[in-house]
């Protein structure tokens, strides 16, 4: 399944992010996210917000996010904050969250 998305300008914020999910914590992370994705999906300049269980193994969870510029993703760590500690303490191992561009975009 390929993800689209509008043409994209170049001003975009891609990120990344891989962690290892506390399974005693599984369904605490899974109301976290939930809550998370209602403030996602109504913030201007979130284009994506997603989490995926990894295929091979179920504890690992991986996020995409994509912002339409630097201002969306701050405003958007802004609303976010005063949850994050508690989604960090559902995981074993830390997410790890790294900004990524498109293969075809120049350095």
């Amino acid at each position: 399944m390929m993800l689209c998305h509008p043409p994209l300008t170049g001003d975009e914020i891609a990120i990344i992010g891989r962690g290892v999910v506390d399974e005693t914590r599984r369904a605490d992370l899974m109301q976290r996210l939930e809550l998370l994705r209602g403030i996602a999906a109504d913030e201007p300049g979130t284009l994506a917000w997603q989490w995926y269980c990894d295929s091979e193994d179920p504890s690992v969870l991986w996020v995409y996010e994509l912002y339409a510029d630097k201002d969306a993703l701050d405003r958007h760590r802004e609303n976010v904050l005063p949850l994050l500690p508690g989604v960090g303490e559902c995981f074993s191992t830390p997410i790890a969250p790294r900004r990524v561009r498109p293969v075809e975009s120049r350095p």
